[in-house]
């Protein structure tokens, strides 16, 4: 119970999880130091094994975090969204995304 009334409870995030197979050699360290070259770079964030960003996918704001699984024989990365409310497609727009962001950094082979 708040001043104002009943407490609202926190907002319904929904989560997804997927893996992506990308070609060997491939390091989510090296892309990510690529990507935060800059100092200022305030978009993404790498605490050592994953990597976050927020992105739009279509009007909705979704946190994509990706951390490598596997290395060898082959590349594995573990991709999960989380968004405030579901939306259809979801998956399929964020593989696209990740495809046409980083596709010069890996050739990602989606299922």
């Amino acid at each position: 119970m708040t001043a104002h009334g009943p407490a609202r409870p926190a907002p319904h995030l929904r989560s997804s999880r997927f893996y992506l197979d990308v070609t060997p050699p491939f390091r989510l360290d090296l892309t990510v130091w690529a990507l935060r070259r800059r100092p200022h770079n305030a978009i993404d964030a790498w605490d050592g094994a994953q990597w976050q960003r927020t992105v739009l996918l279509g009007t909705e704001p979704v946190e994509v975090s990706v951390r490598q699984v596997a290395t060898r024989p082959s590349c594995r990365l573990e991709v999960r969204l989380r968004a405030g409310s579901p939306a259809r497609g979801q998956v399929a727009q964020a593989r696209s995304w990740l495809d046409r962001s980083y596709g010069p950094f890996s050739r990602i082979n989606l299922p």
